[in-house]
């Protein structure tokens, strides 16, 4: 099912679609250049974002590789313009995330090699699509986790209040005083927003809107969130980015540096003075790394750039 919208804060995909998965939710994907080209690449965005997150790399990606990749950007379940769950709060597990991004290539390319690249939440996604659905991420021939952990979420950063009341409370707002949820929950994201390197205006546009059931069922699932179980599989792919802000709050350094130890044949990329959001404070940096690594993976494209240092 399709239906025309405009993407990427007003400029227009070539293609949207609805694609339904495994517990019948309805998710929001928009591509550009042909499904025939030579590779895929999939783009999973972080918690309480969506598919515009990545407007930068689109352009970047579009410019510089042309006909030679297929891109494809989806809202997360509860996000964007996408459906909360249809099956409840068990319905936002990481498990359930690695489900969707496996329904999302399933549908949207159908045949040859695909690069993952997942920012945030959007990396656990793709650690869990390798842990979980072996047999579509056998079709992965490169991956990029940035600003990412496979595993303790709640053991440093921001990610400790996992363990704090602050979740619980949230959900009992949410149960007891429906009427002023949405409010609050626009105030701490306005209020957050800056932390995170998210501008304002962007936090609260309206197709980066997210439910916050869907927000508490993910941080829920993020207190015992575990997908080392995947490092094994993409450790073996052809090539294998981690990359993270050397001030990230969200997800600290340590975090990628673990995921690096599990898996030395990754590329370690780091930028100095970034936070959380490296796809739109480091723009230039993420699209040279992704180009270079598209350029690898699909030899016909145009010459890699000249990666530029953090």
């Amino acid at each position: 099912m399709t239906r025309p919208h405009h993407s990427f804060r007003g400029e227009e995909m070539e293609h949207h679609s609805f694609v339904y998965t495994t517990d019948d939710t309805r998710l929001t994907v928009s591509e550009s250049g042909s499904a025939d080209a030579p590779l895929h690449i999939v783009f999973c965005h972080g918690l309480a974002l969506s598919q515009h997150i990545w407007g930068p790399q689109w352009r970047s990606l579009t410019n510089h590789l042309g006909d030679r990749a297929h891109l494809v950007f989806y809202d997360q379940r509860g996000h964007g313009n996408s459906q909360e769950s249809c099956s409840g709060p068990d319905g936002y597990s990481i498990a359930q995330l690695g489900a969707d991004l496996a329904t999302v290539i399933d549908h949207t390319c159908l045949s040859g090699p695909v690069m993952a690249v997942g920012h945030s939440l959007g990396g656990m996604s793709i650690l869990s699509l390798a842990h979980h659905h072996p047999d579509i991420a056998a079709r992965l021939t490169g991956a990029a986790l940035i600003s990412t952990a496979a595993h303790s979420l709640s053991a440093m950063g921001i990610g400790r209040a996992l363990h704090t009341p602050a979740v619980p409370l949230l959900e009992h707002v949410v149960d007891h005083a429906p009427a002023i949820t949405h409010y609050l929950w626009n105030l701490a994201r306005a209020a957050a927003g800056p932390m995170l390197g998210i501008p304002v205006k962007r936090t609260l546009a309206r197709d980066d809107r997210a439910s916050i059931r869907a927000v508490i069922g993910i941080l829920t699932a993020l207190r015992d969130h575990d997908e080392t179980a995947g490092l094994a599989l993409l450790n073996e792919l052809p090539h294998c980015l981690v990359a993270c802000g050397e001030a990230d709050p969200v997800t600290p350094l340590q975090h990628s540096l673990n995921l690096r130890q599990q898996m030395p044949n990754a590329r370690l990329l780091t930028a100095a003075r970034a936070g959380h959001m490296l796809p739109l404070e480091r723009p230039r940096l993420i699209n040279d790394a992704l180009i270079a690594m598209a350029t690898s993976l699909a030899p016909a494209c145009v010459p890699a750039p000249t990666l530029v240092t953090a």
